[in-house]
């Protein structure tokens, strides 16, 4: 090209993931010696770059940035696959996955990357310490070691550029996303497919206020868990947490995201190095009341935190499930209709209590069956208007496993299912 008596060239260029998805608002900078460069850019929905009438016979260098969108893509499933791939259990397939491992930029995939996400998958910290949230590899380079991709080219350069320069293409790699899931533009596709949902259960508190009282997260059982993430959220006037726990969890303060508590939310996110089983007991959060509570849910999902999953290992694969909390306990009764409400807590090794409600008074039958329809206990009595209960002591009945209780009256008549764990 001839402008004005100086001969000048262009150079252009487009920037894209693993899987070809073009990448929007990636900063390029064109650096040269000469007066008023560098010079930069933004992409496009269409991930495209160019810069024109550049002087010939001059050297440029191209160098991609982007540093925004932490959390683009990244959640505890990445921190599964990436510990994982530490212990040699399932190995990351290839060089852009392992730079998107290496969390805190030190060429090499180690326990200190998990931590450093960890901080950023909490909300603990807003970026990566010594790291950018995105990373650029020249598409043409080849990596000497694919397992072992430190360093690699990030910017390319051109010496007395003579001619135009087309396909000055990058690979993007959104650090911390090891399993592809960022949005890259506008274009992107949305999440095809649906994924399981694990239905959880808590249950409902009275208690008065200044009492401690205990929020528990229950599960029907659940094998080969390998993590989970959710943001919890309480009402900050009604209840304040003094304590999160597990029984069957490893769950430690590196785990919890506290930091917005005073805004009524708790962040957890949990992975294991061996999958596990659950079948009670999930997570327990203790509360100390500050007013008067009468059948009151004390947590809930925060579908704007942390997006509800658990992570399980199925036949060497790993599964994505949803997750949703739904309340067992005793509802406030409705005292003109007959029903039967799940036994709390269930499972129990224990004691459990059995509620129910009728339309007026009469008496009540209560049966329990094993698996196998037979009848192994019975009791009964004359009951009230209005919500009553049975108690049920698990060493009276001697029995254990899945059994199902049935409540009878002379019209009505409902089942449930309950375990009781020895």
């Amino acid at each position: 090209n001839v402008g004005g008596g100086t001969q000048t060239v262009a150079l252009s260029g487009s920037i894209y993931n693993e899987s070809d998805e073009l990448v929007q608002d990636v900063a390029v900078e064109l650096g040269s010696e000469q007066t008023e460069f560098p010079r930069s850019m933004a992409t496009g929905i269409d991930g495209r770059f160019s810069f024109g009438e550049l002087p010939m016979y001059e050297d440029y260098r191209v160098t991609p940035g982007k540093n925004d969108d932490l959390l683009n893509g990244v959640s505890t499933l990445d921190l599964v696959m990436i510990q994982r791939h530490i212990l040699g259990l399932a190995q990351l397939e290839s060089p852009y996955k392992l730079i998107a491992a290496d969390i805190n930029n030190s060429q090499k995939v180690t326990a200190a990357d998990l931590v450093e996400l960890r901080k950023a998958v909490l909300g603990i910290q807003s970026g990566f310490t010594n790291n950018t949230s995105w990373r650029f590899v020249d598409v043409a380079y080849q990596f000497p070691d694919p397992a072992n991709p430190f360093p690699f080219a990030e910017n390319l350069s051109m010496s007395a550029l003579d001619h135009n320069v087309a396909g000055m293409d990058f690979i993007a790699v959104k650090v911390g996303d090891v399993n592809g899931s960022a949005k890259t533009s506008a274009r992107s596709n949305p999440e095809t497919g649906s994924r399981s949902m694990l239905g959880l259960t808590t249950q409902s508190i009275t208690g008065k206020a200044g009492e401690m009282v205990e929020a528990v997260i229950n599960t029907d059982e659940l094998s080969n868990l390998l993590g989970m993430q959710m943001t919890l959220s309480f009402d900050r006037s009604i209840a304040e947490p003094v304590d999160v726990r597990s029984d069957v969890l490893s769950l430690h303060s590196e785990n919890l995201g506290m930091q917005d508590v005073n805004q009524g939310k708790i962040h957890i996110s949990w992975n294991s190095q061996n999958p596990i089983s659950v079948n009670n007991r999930m997570l327990t959060i203790k509360f100390r009341l500050l007013v008067d509570v009468t059948d009151k849910q004390l947590v809930e999902l925060n579908n704007q935190g942390l997006a509800p999953e658990i992570y399980t290992l199925e036949a060497s694969h790993l599964k994505s499930s949803l997750i949703r909390l739904e309340n067992e306990g005793r509802v406030v009764p409705v005292a003109d209709r007959f029903e039967v409400y799940q036994n709390v807590p269930n499972p129990f090794n224990a004691g459990t209590t059995i509620g129910f409600s009728l339309p007026q008074a009469e008496k009540v039958t209560l049966k329990v069956f094993d698996v196998t329809g037979k009848m192994m206990y019975v009791t009964g009595g004359q009951f009230n208007k209005g919500y009553n209960s049975f108690t049920l002591d698990a060493n009276a009945l001697n029995l254990h496993g899945v059994l199902y209780y049935q409540i009878e009256t002379g019209t009505d008549s409902a089942t449930r299912k309950m375990i009781i764990i020895k």
